[in-house]
Order: C-alpha cells, then structure tokens, then sequence
C-alpha cells in the first residue's frame, strides 16, 4: 500500500520531515531530459542566454554558500550520503548541460552524481519501472510522478511497504553499478 500526496506544499512538509529524521542515506534518480525548473537560479536566465557558463556557475556556488539550510550543509553536518543519478538521452538536452553546471557545483559541496544513458539502463533486468525516486535510508521510496512533456510534478507515491521498498533499492544499486560518477562521464560524452 502506498500513499498518494496531490499537494505540493503538502508534499514539501513531508519531504522536509523525512530529511530531517533521515540518518544515513539519501538516493534521488532522475529520468525526465527536462524539468519545469523556474526555482532553480539563474536557470531561465541562462536558458534566454542573459548570463553567461561561468555567471551561471558564480550565481549556483553563491547560492549554495549562503543557503545555511540547504540540503549540502544538513547533510555534510550529520554524515549524511548524498548520492543523485540521472538517467540520460544521448545527445543531452539543453536543459541537461544546465544540471550538470549545477551538478558539477552540487559535487563540490559534497554530493555523488552519478550518469547512466536511457539506452544502457533499458537494457538492464530490473525489479521495478525507471521513474523518478527518492529513497530515504533504503526504508522509505517517493516516486514522483511528473507530466513528461512539460516536467511539471504532478504527485508523488510514499511507498513504506518493506517489499516494494526493497524492489527500489535494487534498482538503485543495480544502476549506481552500472552508472559512470560525473567526471567520467563529462570526460567520455562531453570532452571537447
């Protein structure tokens, strides 16, 4: 049995209160190429191309170094694993070279990024559907549920069933296995 959350601000309460109990481990994957992301900074600007790679780069490191609440510092102060994949099409989209300048920053602040194309991921035998998780300490999944074409979040499905839980996890390890950390990545699919 699962829970189904329709409401942003409620599905914010809850994600904050999990990150707050969280105590070891913290898992995102991403499958869509792009998302509704106008809370992102600089991200419309650099999209519209009024700030420049490096401005954009500036503005995500300023960002991060004055957010005391952010995600980075909680997890950094309680020993937190901060891992993130993105599933990705081959060549990137426009927005994907965005998130991987705010990767490329997230890294620096202690988060793991790992990369895995759709095709290699399709390819592999997995227990449960490729769709956006976020596993808490391997006991709690969220699968948001976004609106493909727009990448506006539509719900999110809490799954605290230890059974289904454990399908998550095994596709998360599965892929982190086969997936390539971002330096590897940048330097195999966007050297030059």
């Amino acid at each position: 049995m699962s829970t189904i959350i329709s409401s942003d601000e409620e599905e914010f309460r809850l994600y904050e209160d999990r990150v707050r109990h969280l105590r070891h481990d913290f898992f995102k994957m991403e499958t869509l190429q792009q998302y509704a992301d106008d809370y992102s900074p600089g991200f419309r600007d650099y999209e519209n191309g009024k700030i420049n790679l490096d401005e954009l780069r500036n503005m995500l490191k300023e960002f991060l170094i004055n957010d005391e609440d952010s995600t980075y510092n909680q997890f950094k102060e309680r020993d937190i694993k901060y891992r993130r994949l993105h599933l990705v099409d081959i060549p990137i989209s426009g927005y994907l070279h965005y998130e991987i300048e705010s990767y490329i920053i997230g890294a620096e602040f202690g988060e793991e990024i790992f990369l895995l194309t759709t095709k290699e991921a399709s390819a592999l035998n997995l227990s449960a559907p490729l769709v956006d998780t976020i596993i808490f300490d391997n006991e709690i999944v969220y699968v948001q549920h976004f609106e493909v074409s727009t990448g506006l979040w539509k719900f999110t499905e809490i799954i605290e069933n230890a059974k289904e839980v454990a399908k998550h996890v095994e596709v998360k390890d599965t892929l982190l296995q086969n997936a390539m950390p971002l330096d590897d990545f940048l330097r195999h699919y966007l050297a030059g």
